[in-house]
C-alpha cells in the first residue's frame, strides 16, 4: 500500500494522503519513525522499506505485484507474486510451487520447459483473470521524508548503505555529540524462500546528520555495531554509563550498545 496520512478533524481521522504524499509510494513498508531531523521544528519521517539489495528491481514503471483470486474455486485465495525480468513481468513461483497451489494447471504445464517463459496471461485466460485483484509495490527504498508543512513531504535520498537490507526498526541518537539527531537503522529478514535468499546485510547502520537532513554512513569499524539477527525493535535509554540502545531480535537475546561519550564517529 502507499504511505498514508490521516489528519485529526475534531476527533475524526480523515485520509488526506494526496495533500502530503505527492509521489508514487506503494511499497513493502515495515516501519515509520518521526523526528525533527533538519532543525525546523517540524517532525520529519524515516520510512523503512525492503531495500534495494534484492533480486526484485522495483519502480513505478515496473512494479512488483501480487495478483490474487480463488483461481481453482476450491474456497481458498491463490496469491501470485510477479516481478519484472528484462522488461517482462513474470510470476515468481516456480512451476512446482504453482502446481502445488493450483493443481488444475498440471495439464497446461506438463514439464518445466512449457512453464519457463510463461507470464500471468499465459497461465490464466482473460476470463480466469476477470475479478482478480492486483496489489503493486512501486518503490523498494527506505526513504527520508522532509516535512514541508502544508506543502507535504519532500522525498529525499538516504545513503546507499541504508538500502542494504529491509529496515524494521529506527532510533535517533546524538552519536558524535554535535547536538544533531543521528539515525540508527536495523532490520534484516532470514525468513525468506531459498530462491530469494536471506536479507541479512544490515549489521547496524549508523547515519550521521549534518543538521540539515543530509546523512553520511559511518562504517561498522568506527560505529562498533555488529548486529547479526533479525532486529524488530529498538529503544534508547539513559543509564549511569551513558545513553544505551536496546535491540530486540527474533529468536535471540536482547542486545545493548552504550554510546561512548568520548567517541565522535
Amino acid at each position: 500500500m502507499p504511505i498514508k496520512v490521516f489528519i485529526n478533524h475534531k476527533g475524526k481521522l480523515i485520509d488526506e494522503s494526496s495533500k502530503y504524499i505527492r509521489f508514487p509510494s506503494n511499497g513493502l513498508w515495515n516501519t515509520v519513525y518521526a523526528a525533527d531531523l533538519n532543525g525546523d521544528g517540524k517532525p520529519d519521517l524515516i520510512v523503512g522499506n525492503i531495500g534495494l539489495n534484492t533480486q526484485f528491481k522495483i519502480s513505478p514503471q515496473r512494479p512488483m505485484s501480487v495478483c490474487y483470486k480463488d483461481f481453482d474455486s476450491n474456497g481458498s485465495i491463490d496469491p501470485i507474486l510477479c516481478y519484472y525480468i528484462d522488461g517482462v513481468n513474470y510470476p515468481a513461483p516456480a512451476r512446482d510451487d504453482l502446481l502445488e497451489q493450483i493443481p488444475v494447471l498440471k495439464n497446461k504445464f506438463p514439464d518445466y520447459a512449457s512453464y519457463a517463459d510463461a507470464t500471468l496471461q499465459d497461465i490464466f485466460t482473460p476470463e480466469q483473470l476477470k475479478g482478480a485483484i492486483t496489489l503493486k509495490a512501486e518503490t523498494a527504498e527506505t526513504v527520508y521524508l522532509e516535512n514541508d508543512g502544508n506543502n507535504g513531504f519532500k522525498l529525499k535520498k538516504l545513503p546507499l548503505e541504508a538500502q542494504y537490507s529491509p529496515v524494521y526498526s529506527i532510533v535517533s541518537i546524538d552519536a558524535n555529540h554535535d547536538g544533531k539527531p543521528d539515525l540508527v537503522l536495523t532490520g534484516n529478514n532470514a525468513w525468506t524462500r531459498i530462491k530469494f535468499g536471506r536479507y541479512e546485510a544490515n549489521h547496524g547502520i549508523l547515519l550521521l546528520n549534518d543538521g540539515k537532513g543530509n546523512f553520511k554512513y559511518v562504517p561498522q569499524s568506527i560505529s562498533g555495531f555488529n548486529l547479526r539477527n533479525d532486529i524488530r525493535s529498538a529503544v534508547t535509554i539513559n543509564t549511569s554509563a551513558g545513553q544505551q540502545i536496546i535491540f530486540g531480535a527474533n529468536d535471540a537475546p536482547l542486545k545493548a550498545y552504550t554510546l561512548n561519550p568520548k567517541t565522535k564517529p
